[in-house]
């Protein structure tokens, strides 16, 4: 059996084990049902029980729970950030975040598990928090266990996460603006998405960073207030500014990729009580005029 170990920080000194899953961690009553029942629980290598209050500076040992671990294939991952319970990958464009049918093999996540099985990581599982779009690069959030993706998929339900793109676009966009506009299946195209009164509630900030003259186009940051399928693509394509490259959402210019880039990310460590503030520089293959 496999364990994950967690420090105990001033954080954690007044809750007991079973506050720390359910108000630190979030984790769900079912897997909690699973760590009672396993009776394996220690404190400093002490078996204990779920009304124990942890100690400052104990370790906490908890057993991982039916990992459900994805296929492992060899390929090139970049790891900007990682510690026991997540890693935050820079995803290149044209690259999936995790298989969406049994057919595919390679994606980040595919990539991430072989990554982890090459570095002795026996215990780790590549389980995505959000995703990328395939013709999206940047940063995706993995946890590495179910635990920590219940802690991290809390956060984002709860729109604690925040995450930062810049977006390259047709036309001059001279003002920052919001855009609230549902989205929902495209009931004509597979595959695509648009504005549509009975879609879902999605919300997105924009502003210009630089007006490109020449070409005509603005780079943009956005914010994600929601995270639906294609939100920024559609958002942006809805007022007439398509991301240079999205021939699927209006887009005139061919380019050889979408010029849409996750270059922040920004959230909160349960297991550290700390913030992360982590970025990805543009890749050589986003063409921004300057």
């Amino acid at each position: 059996m496999f364990f994950i170990e967690i420090p105990i920080i001033p954080a954690f000194t007044d809750k007991t084990v079973q506050e720390l899953l359910t108000t630190s961690f979030h984790l769900g009553k079912k897997a909690r049902h699973e760590y009672r029942m396993s009776k394996q629980i220690f404190l400093d290598g002490q078996a204990t029980t779920f009304e124990q209050t942890p100690e400052l500076g104990q370790i906490l040992r908890l057993p991982l729970l039916n990992e459900k671990a994805t296929s492992a294939y060899s390929g090139q991952i970049n790891i900007l950030y990682e510690d026991d319970f997540i890693a935050v990958v820079n995803k290149p464009t044209h690259l999936k975040t995790h298989p969406n049918t049994l057919s595919d093999k390679d994606t980040a996540a595919n990539r991430l598990q072989h990554y982890f099985e090459q570095t002795a990581q026996i215990s780790a599982s590549a389980y995505h928090v959000h995703r990328l779009d395939q013709v999206t690069s940047g940063l995706v959030l993995f946890a590495k266990n179910r635990l920590a993706l219940a802690a991290f998929s809390y956060q984002l339900e709860k729109r604690m996460i925040k995450r930062h793109y810049l977006a390259l676009v047709e036309g001059q966009v001279s003002a920052s603006q919001t855009i609230e506009k549902p989205i929902g299946k495209d009931r004509h195209i597979k595959g695509k998405q648009h504005i549509s009164s009975g879609g879902q509630y999605a919300k997105t900030y924009i502003s210009p960073v630089e007006y490109q003259q020449k070409k005509k186009q603005t780079l943009l940051t956005c914010e994600l207030e929601t995270g639906r399928t294609h939100q920024i693509r559609v958002h942006l394509a809805s007022i007439g500014h398509p991301i240079v490259g999205d021939t699927l959402y209006g887009s005139k210019r061919q380019q050889q990729r979408v010029m849409l880039h996750a270059a922040n990310i920004t959230f909160y460590h349960p297991f550290f009580d700390k913030t992360f503030n982590l970025e990805a520089p543009l890749p050589h293959d986003f063409l921004v005029e300057t």
